[in-house]
C-alpha cells in the first residue's frame, strides 16, 4: 500500500491493515506515530548514555509491537494512548532489568511512572494518576528519598538500601514512611 495513503488512515485502521494483512508499511506507520514518545521517554531513561538510549528506544518500539498484536478496539481505548502505554512499560521492563544488575543511584524523574507490566486496558484510566505521582516524586521528594524509593520498587530490601546508600535500616524505613505520606498529601 502507497506511504502517502496510510498516513490519511487512522490509528485504528492501520492496526487492522498490519493484523489482516500483515502490513509492514501500516506497522511502520503506526511506529512513526509514536516514535516521539519512545524517543523522549528512552532519552530520560538513558541519562544521555547514547547506547542505552538506543537499547530504551528499540524496546519501546517492540512495546508497539506488542500493541499492534493486542490492541482491541472495543474496550474503548485510543490506540495511540495504548501503544505509549505498551512502549513504557517495554521500556520500563529493560530498566528494572538493568537496575537488579546494579543498583546504586537512580533518579526516578527518568521513570516516569510505575511499573505496569501487562499493559491491561484498566491501567490505562489510571494513568493520569501515575503522572500525577511522577510530579509529586520530582517535586516533593528529597534526592536521599528518590534513591530509598528506586531501589525499594526495584525489590531491595531494607537491609541493602542502608548499606548502599551508608545510612541505618532505621533510617530506610523512616525514608519509606515519609515517601508514603508524602506521596498520599493532597
Amino acid at each position: 500500500m502507497n506511504s502517502a495513503l496510510l498516513k490519511d488512515l487512522s490509528d485504528e485502521e492501520l492496526v487492522l491493515i498490519a493484523k489482516r494483512q500483515g502490513g509492514n508499511e501500516a506497522v511502520v506507520e503506526l511506529m512513526n506515530r509514536v516514535s516521539g514518545f519512545i524517543n523522549y521517554k528512552a532519552n530520560q531513561f538513558a541519562n544521555s548514555d547514547r547506547l542505552d538510549r538506543q537499547d530504551f528506544y528499540q524496546q519501546g518500539l517492540i512495546g508497539v509491537i506488542q500493541a499492534i498484536r493486542s490492541y482491541d478496539a472495543d474496550k474503548g481505548v485510543k490506540f495511540s494512548t495504548f501503544a505509549c502505554r505498551c512502549a513504557l512499560n517495554s521500556m520500563i521492563s529493560l530498566y528494572t532489568q538493568q537496575t537488579k544488575k546494579s543498583v546504586s543511584t537512580v533518579a526516578l524523574d527518568d521513570i516516569g511512572s510505575s511499573d505496569y507490566s501487562d499493559g491491561t486496558y484498566d491501567e490505562l484510566h489510571s494513568y493520569e494518576l501515575v503522572e500525577e505521582i511522577a510530579e509529586k516524586i520530582k517535586t516533593c521528594l528529597s534526592d536521599y528519598e528518590r534513591t530509598v524509593l528506586a531501589m525499594y520498587v526495584c525489590g531491595v530490601s531494607y537491609a541493602d538500601i542502608a548499606e548502599k546508600t551508608g545510612k541505618s535500616v532505621k533510617s530506610v524505613d523512616n525514608a519509606v514512611q515519609r515517601i508514603r505520606r508524602k506521596l498520599r498529601a493532597e
